[in-house]
């Protein structure tokens, strides 16, 4: 397939293709002959990366160093925060547990009241019922006694 030489860029003669024929098949018309215009050529290897200067320990530590200085910061930042809704929070839940316990107090007088108020009627209660219970039986031994009723008016006793 022709000569193992290629063209140089420039040179007035033409460049040899991967379909070259031989100088005898040059007589055929064009129209049968398959010459492509795109020569063979190699692909250009990529291209290198350029070393970067190298960085030197006390950057790195530099950096490293400045790196977890903010991130010191951040933290005690945070904490700051948080401390500073816990303590609010907890002045508000005294406030809150100053009026509950207040509330608590309040509503403890009152059960208390009720408790006595209650207490006493049932003692007057009580004491009635024992009251009307020594009349009846009262009433009961004279009538066994008398065997007629007792008077309840003094009016009508003569």
């Amino acid at each position: 397939m022709g000569s193992s030489s290629r063209t140089q860029l420039g040179s007035s003669q033409k460049p040899e293709t991967l379909y070259s024929q031989p100088e005898s098949a040059a007589s055929k018309p064009d129209n049968l002959i398959m010459k492509p215009e795109i020569p063979a050529t190699r692909p250009e290897p990529p291209p290198t990366i350029k070393p970067v200067a190298p960085v030197t320990e006390a950057e790195r530590q530099s950096g490293v160093r400045a790196g977890y200085v903010k991130l010191n910061e951040t933290i005690a930042a945070w904490e700051e925060k948080k401390k500073a809704r816990s303590k609010l929070e907890k002045e508000e839940k005294s406030e809150l547990e100053k009026k509950r316990a207040k509330a608590l107090a309040k509503f403890r007088n009152e059960m208390e009241y009720i408790k006595e108020v209650a207490d006493g009627a049932r003692a007057e209660a009580k004491a009635r019922q024992r009251n009307d219970e020594l009349k009846a039986k009262g009433k009961a031994n004279i009538i066994r006694t008398t065997g007629e009723l007792p008077v309840t008016c003094f009016c009508c006793q003569i």
